[in-house]
C-alpha cells in the first residue's frame, strides 16, 4: 500500500507489522509505550493493509465517542484520501459517507469504528481484525461488565482472529495495557553501541541527564560507559533488533515496548527538559512516566501513617488561623453532608506547595436559609497572612453530588463559587466543566459554568505522596498547623486503594475503599479546595506571577502617619541670628509609598 509513510525512518515497526500480518500463528499483538511514537498510526497501517491486501470484517475501538469522532475526521480519511490503492479499493469519496461503518464495495471487507463506553457498539458484531486503541484508558461498564472482556469476545468464533491492543500505560497496579504486555513476549527494542557494538535497550536508567544544559544529555552504555549522542539514534536504529524477555509466549502472544528516545521525531534535550520540570510534583511526574517513557506509574494508595502526620504538624510552629509567608492564594472546600457543611481552608504557593489554613464546621442543612447565611459570612471573612495583611478567598468550590439543586442555588449567590462533583476514573482530568447534563427526564441539557467534574483520584495520589514530603522546602510540600487534633489526620489518611476481583480476562480493577467506621470529609474537602486553586490558575502561573501576588499580599502595612495636630505641636528649627536667610519650614514626611492592589497585578 503506498502512502507518505517512510518505513525507513522507523525500522522499528516492521516487526510489529509482521506480527499483525495473517501469516504470523499470534493471536494478540500489544504495543505498549509512550506517545507521539506513531503507536495509532501504526493501527491505522494494519487496518489499510488487511482492507487492501487481505479484506474481512475488522473493528476498531476508541475509549470515547469524542476520540472516534477526531479519529475519522482527522486520521482515517486524511489516510484513505491520500492512499491510492486504499482510495481505489474503498471507492474513493464514497468511503466518507459513513463515520461508524467504512465498507468496500465489492462486500469482501468492512470496517466498524466503536467506542468502549457503549455496550452496543461491542455486540452483535463478529471480527476478524480488531485494533484496540488508547486501552488504558477503557473504563468499566456500570453493571454490564468490562469492555475489553466484552471486545474480545468479538472475535471469539474466528480461529485466526487478530487482537491489536495500542496504548500508553498509566496508573499500575490497574493499567490494562501494561498488563497485556506482561501477558505477552515482552519484546524490547535493541541497538548496538556505537563504540563496542553491544547490544542493548535504550533504557530510563541509562539517559544521562544533564541539569544544566539539558540539550547535552546523553545515553550511556552500560558495558562500555561511553556516551552516546543523539546523533548515533539513526545509524543504531537501522542495526537493531528485537529481543523477547519472555519468548514462549511469541505463539499465542506478542507484546512491544517502544518510548521517545527511539523515535527519530524526539528530540533528546526536550526529554530531558520534561523530566526535570517534573520532579518532585506527583502529577508531572506521572505525565512524564507514562507519555516519555511509556511507563506505568507505580501508586501504593497508601497515605502515610496519621500519627506521624500529626508530630510533625504539632512540631511544624505553624499557627493554626494564620496564613504562612508565600502562599498568597487562599481557596475553601466544602463537602455537604445531611446536618453540617464542612470547610478545608488552604492557601497555596509556588513550587506546587500547599497549606492547610484552618478547618471550620458550618451548621445546619444547606436547604435552610439560616445555613447559606452562615456559609455566606463564612466566605467573606478574611484572614491574616505571616505579614499581617487580611486576605480573603480567591475561589470557593462546593460538592454538588447530593442536594444538587440546593447547592446550585446557593452557589449563584455569589460570582467566586464553583460547583463541583468527584469524577471516578482515574484518568479523569483535575478539572473540566460540564458542559451539558440529563435532567430528571433524561433529556439532555446546557449547564451553567459553575459546574466542573473534578478528577479525584488523580488529586488524591498527588496528595498523599506529597503529605509524606517531610522537608518544607521540598517542591509539593503540605504544611500543616499544629492543634489540628486527631480526628482531623484520621480522615485525611483514612482512604486506600485496594484491588477487586480479577475478571474472566486476568484484568484487576482498583478502587479507593473507605474503612468501615472511617470518614473521610478532611480529604475530601482538600481536594476540593485544590480544585478550586486550579480554577483560579494556580498550575499555569509562570515565577513572576507569583512573586508579584507574594509582593502584593505580603508587604507589611504600612506604618501610620502623623494627624494634623501632632504635626502643628512640632517645633520649627529657627536660622540662626546671624544667618540672613529666612526661617525653613518644619520638614513634612515623605508620603508612603502606593501599594500595588490585586487588580494592578492581574492587569500587568
Amino acid at each position: 500500500m503506498r502512502g507518505s509513510y517512510n518505513p525507513e525512518e522507523f525500522p522499528f515497526n516492521a516487526e510489529i507489522f509482521r506480527a499483525a500480518s495473517p501469516e504470523e500463528p499470534c493471536r494478540y499483538v500489544t504495543l505498549c509505550g509512550g506517545i507521539q511514537i506513531g503507536k495509532t498510526l501504526i493501527g491505522q497501517i494494519i487496518v489499510g493493509g488487511y482492507m487492501v491486501e487481505s479484506p474481512c470484517p475488522m473493528m476498531y475501538t476508541h475509549p470515547s465517542e469524542g476520540n472516534a469522532d477526531a479519529w475519522v475526521r482527522t486520521k482515517l480519511f486524511p489516510m484513505i484520501r491520500n492512499s491510492p490503492s486504499l482510495s481505489e479499493c474503498l471507492g474513493g469519496k464514497k468511503a466518507e459517507s459513513n463515520q461508524s461503518l467504512i465498507e468496500r464495495p465489492d462486500g469482501q471487507g468492512m470496517l466498524r469504528i466503536a467506542t468502549a463506553g457503549s455496550v452496543n457498539d461491542l455486540s452483535m458484531y463478529t471480527a476478524f481484525v480488531q485494533i484496540q486503541d488508547d486501552l488504558s484508558k477503557w473504563e468499566d461498564f456500570p453493571g454490564t461488565g468490562d469492555p475489553e472482556v466484552l471486545a474480545d469476545g468479538r472475535s471469539n468464533g474466528v480461529r485466526t482472529a487478530k487482537i491489536i491492543k495500542i496504548g500508553n500505560p498509566l496508573i499500575d497496579p490497574g493499567c490494562r495495557i501494561t498488563r497485556a504486555f506482561k501477558n505477552g513476549s515482552r519484546e524490547y527494542w535493541n541497538v548496538p553501541c556505537p563504540h563496542c557494538d553491544f547490544l542493548h535497550p535504550f533504557q530510563r536508567e541509562n539517559f544521562q541527564i544533564n541539569e544544566e544544559h539539558p540539550e547535552r544529555s546523553v545515553f550511556v552504555c552500560p558495558k562500555c560507559g561511553k556516551t552516546i549522542l543523539q546523533r548515533h539514534r539513526r545509524d543504531m536504529n537501522h542495526n537493531g533488533d528485537w529481543f523477547a524477555e519472555n519468548p514462549e509466549a511469541k505463539a499465542f502472544a506478542r507484546s512491544f515496548h517502544l518510548w521517545a528516545a527511539m523515535s527519530p521525531l524526539a528530540d533528546w534535550g526536550l526529554l530531558a527538559r520534561r523530566d526535570i520540570g517534573s520532579r518532585g510534583d506527583p502529577k508531572l511526574e506521572q505525565v512524564v512516566t507514562n507519555e516519555v517513557y511509556g511507563l506505568p506509574f507505580r501508586v501504593d494508595g497508601e497515605a502515610p501513617a496519621w500519627e506521624k502526620l500529626q508530630t510533625r504538624a504539632d512540631k511544624s510552629g505553624q499557627k493554626r488561623g494564620i496564613i504562612p509567608h508565600r502562599h498568597p492564594i487562599l481557596t475553601i472546600g466544602f463537602d455537604v453532608q445531611v446536618d453540617r457543611v464542612e470547610g478545608h481552608i488552604q492557601a497555596f504557593g509556588p513550587n506546587n506547595q500547599i497549606a492547610t489554613v484552618d478547618y471550620v464546621i458550618v451548621s445546619g442543612h444547606i436547604s435552610e436559609e439560616e445555613t447559606c447565611k452562615r456559609m455566606d459570612e463564612q466566605i467573606r471573612r478574611k484572614y491574616r497572612n505571616a505579614a499581617g495583611n487580611e486576605v480573603g478567598f480567591d475561589m470557593v468550590a462546593i460538592d454538588g453530588n447530593a442536594w444538587t439543586d440546593d447547592v446550585m442555588a446557593w452557589a449563584k449567590r455569589h460570582a467566586k463559587v464553583i460547583v463541583i462533583r468527584g469524577a471516578k476514573s482515574d484518568n479523569a482530568p483535575p478539572l473540566e466543566l460540564v458542559k451539558y447534563e440529563r435532567d430528571r427526564k433524561g433529556e439532555r441539557k446546557r449547564r451553567q459554568r459553575k459546574w466542573f467534574n473534578v478528577g479525584v483520584s488523580q488529586l488524591r495520589r498527588a496528595r498523599y505522596i506529597n503529605l509524606r514530603k517531610d522537608d518544607p522546602l521540598k517542591r509539593g510540600y503540605v504544611a500543616i498547623p499544629a492543634g489540628m487534633g486527631e480526628v482531623f489526620f484520621q480522615q485525611y489518611t483514612s482512604l486506600r486503594r485496594v484491588a477487586r476481583k480479577a475478571n474472566a480476562q486476568g484484568f484487576t480493577p482498583y478502587v479507593w475503599e473507605l474503612p468501615a467506621g472511617q470518614r473521610k470529609e478532611v480529604l475530601d474537602t482538600a481536594i476540593y479546595g485544590e480544585a478550586a486553586a486550579i480554577r483560579v490558575g494556580v498550575r499555569d502561573y509562570p515565577p513572576e506571577r507569583w512573586e508579584a501576588l507574594i509582593a502584593e499580599r505580603e508587604t507589611p502595612l504600612d506604618a501610620p502617619q502623623l494627624d494634623m495636630d501632632a504635626l502643628l505641636a512640632r517645633p520649627v528649627p529657627v536660622a540662626p541670628s546671624s544667618s540672613p536667610e529666612q526661617p525653613k519650614p518644619a520638614p513634612v514626611p515623605p508620603a508612603a509609598p502606593k501599594r500595588r492592589t490585586w487588580a494592578d497585578i492581574v492587569a500587568r
